[in-house]
């Protein structure tokens, strides 16, 4: 049966050598009362509380632990030291990207050969993609992500393409996903979708972006 607080805190010091409850919560209020500005301790803290007491007693200097404020402005401080190395400028490696869409592009020539159309129109889109960001390198910009139309929009004004060309990139993007997983039809896999016609449209649309890109960057 529970006993009422007043039964239980005269309970509590019944016992010999456990205090009153009472003479507990007085001792904590006075224990408060001198120490500095209340924080919550961690694991760690609880375990050094006796050693600051004994300090505190011998009249020993407290090590001051630091706030929040200090922790939170050494972490900007960090930061932006980062941010700063971060903006470094990169080298240019439009060569390289380069390089790799025409890679891609004979990958692509290369699987339609060989009866591979999905993966065909598939390497058409990469061979596009790395060769806009090989001009982004060459006008030394980042760009990211993989729609061709994005990123060709995101190029400046100057170095925008017409219409026709932005066409040819809006067919290459629908071959991103469905050339290569069966969830982008109802039924069936990739595989049963493409033809020789679709390759040899796809390697098209790719070589008049590289031969775009490639005026740009020569």
């Amino acid at each position: 049966m529970r006993l009422p607080l007043r039964k239980r805190t005269a309970a509590v010091g019944a016992f010999p050598g456990i205090p009153s409850a009472t003479k507990i919560c007085r001792a904590s209020v006075s224990h408060a009362e001198t120490k500095a500005p209340f924080h919550r301790m961690s694991r760690g803290d609880a375990s050094d509380v006796n050693g600051q007491r004994t300090r505190r007693e011998n009249g020993s200097e407290r090590v001051k632990r630091p706030g929040t404020n200090a922790i939170r402005n050494a972490l900007l401080a960090e930061s932006v030291s980062t941010s700063s190395m971060l903006a470094i400028p990169m080298a240019e490696r439009a060569h390289d990207w380069f390089r790799q869409a025409e890679a891609d592009l004979r990958l692509a020539r290369s699987a339609r050969d060989t009866g591979h159309y999905e993966w065909s129109a598939f390497a058409c889109q990469q061979a596009a993609e790395k060769a806009i960001k090989a001009l982004f390198q060459h006008l030394h910009k980042e760009a990211w992500g993989h729609v061709l139309i994005a990123l060709l929009g995101a190029l400046p004004q100057k170095n925008k393409p017409d219409a026709e060309l932005m066409d040819r990139a809006r067919v290459l993007d629908r071959h991103y996903i469905p050339t290569r997983y069966p969830n982008g039809f109802e039924r069936g896999a990739p595989v049963d979708f493409y033809s020789q016609k679709d390759a040899d449209e796809a390697i098209a649309h790719a070589e008049a972006i590289l031969g775009f890109c490639r005026n740009q960057i020569s």
